[in-house]
């Protein structure tokens, strides 16, 4: 059985409290707070669990009122999520969203950001409706990019580096708040970089190699959101572009790439030490301009192009505790410079090239090793990121 009372004050103190309706009033706010299953407000007033309360059996919880305010207007209105006044207080109600297991959107959100259609530079940005199966647009990043690096980071999106109509290396950084709807400015790199590969892990965002404007570059970077700056970190064993990166276990994983040949290898970042090392297994097939994703303990290296200029559908999985890579069911179509992303144990992939530019996506459970057809972008594009967003 839970501890729920670990989270409760003692009753004596408490300057910013939350009060919670008593066993026999408030039965329409009551039903209200229990809407959503499995959150710890249902569990606190389910009546399943013993929860400490006072005489007149309210509970109280030491939380920031205001806040719960504004969550307990959405939960009376679910269609609506808060609109926070600044970013600040995005960050803040998305903290207290989550210590109440309260959800604004009913799904996980997948962004297709940015890119290129074959024609231009992309702005654009679309959302995957999980529940009616298709893209819906939403608000443009400020500026063109293609091949740039992202991550998701306090439920914000992370966007860094690229290039876009001058051809250049860039190194500035926008950050898009889901709640409020709004890209904002973000500290930029120190280093300018396209085709590098990108990752968070452990509350940082990892940029990792990548092409300078001069040459294909060993240089890493970490962004630390409570400094808001970024920090350069030890550089990779074998300079990369292009290359595939992903985090398993409190580690970094960076897969293939371009070195001016084509790559199979695979070098592994240790944060806490600060220390990469090349990893004791190659991969099946060399891969540049692929992807490599971490789902159900497993890191999964996909698509790409070889030294034979050919794109390619495999997909393999390197296996945390052997350390071997193992070949899987191939996507159904062959993909280069696409996205991919984790939506619950389900690999999602979508766009790429293969002769001309893809708006297609694909789906792939590693239980039952298959690939599915999924709705098509609004927009073909390659280049470009997906991202999660749970909220």
């Amino acid at each position: 059985m839970p501890d729920l009372n670990k989270n409760l004050p003692v009753q004596d103190g408490f300057a910013a409290t939350v009060q919670l309706p008593c066993r026999h009033s408030a039965a329409a706010e009551g039903a209200t707070l229990v809407q959503q299953k499995g959150s710890y407000l249902e569990a606190l007033l389910s009546g399943r669990y013993h929860v400490s309360r006072d005489r007149y059996g309210r509970i109280f919880l030491n939380r920031d009122p205001e806040y719960f305010r504004a969550i307990l207007n959405f939960l009376r209105n679910p269609s609506t999520p808060p609109v926070p006044r600044d970013s600040a207080e995005s960050e803040a109600l998305v903290r207290e969203a989550d210590y109440y297991g309260v959800r604004f959107f009913p799904y996980q959100l997948i962004f297709a950001v940015g890119g290129h259609d074959g024609y231009e530079h992309l702005r654009a940005t679309e959302v995957l409706d999980v529940n009616n199966h298709c893209w819906r647009p939403c608000r443009p990043m400020s500026t063109e990019r293609t091949y740039f690096g992202a991550a998701t980071l306090n439920s914000k999106l992370h966007i860094f580096g690229g290039q876009n109509l001058d051809y250049k290396a860039m190194s500035d950084l926008e950050v898009y708040d889901c709640l409020r709807d709004t890209w904002e400015p973000g500290a930029g790199m120190r280093f300018p970089r396209r085709n590098c590969a990108s990752v968070e892990l452990d509350k940082r965002i990892y940029a990792v190699g990548g092409f300078d404007g001069t040459g294909i570059t060993d240089q890493v970077e970490a962004y630390d959101a409570r400094l808001k700056s970024w920090m350069q970190v030890a550089s990779l064993p074998t300079k990369r572009s292009s290359a595939a990166c992903s985090g398993l276990n409190g580690k970094l994983y960076v897969m293939g790439g371009t070195s001016g040949t084509r790559l199979r290898t695979v070098d592994v970042f240790e944060p806490r030490m600060n220390k990469w090392e090349t990893h004791k297994s190659e991969m099946n097939c060399e891969r540049s301009a692929g992807q490599a994703i971490s789902c159900v303990n497993h890191v999964f290296a996909v698509g790409g192009i070889d030294n034979a200029q050919n794109p390619h559908a495999s997909l393999e999985c390197l296996d945390y505790d052997s350390g071997s890579f193992s070949l899987r069911s191939s996507m159904q179509e062959p993909r280069m410079e696409f996205a991919a992303a984790v939506i619950s144990d389900t690999i999602v992939v979508g766009g790429g090239q293969n002769g001309g530019v893809l708006s297609s996506t694909e789906f792939y459970r590693p239980e039952l090793d298959e690939w599915q057809a999924g709705p098509s972008m609004m927009i073909p594009r390659y280049g470009h990121q997906y991202l999660l967003c749970t909220l």
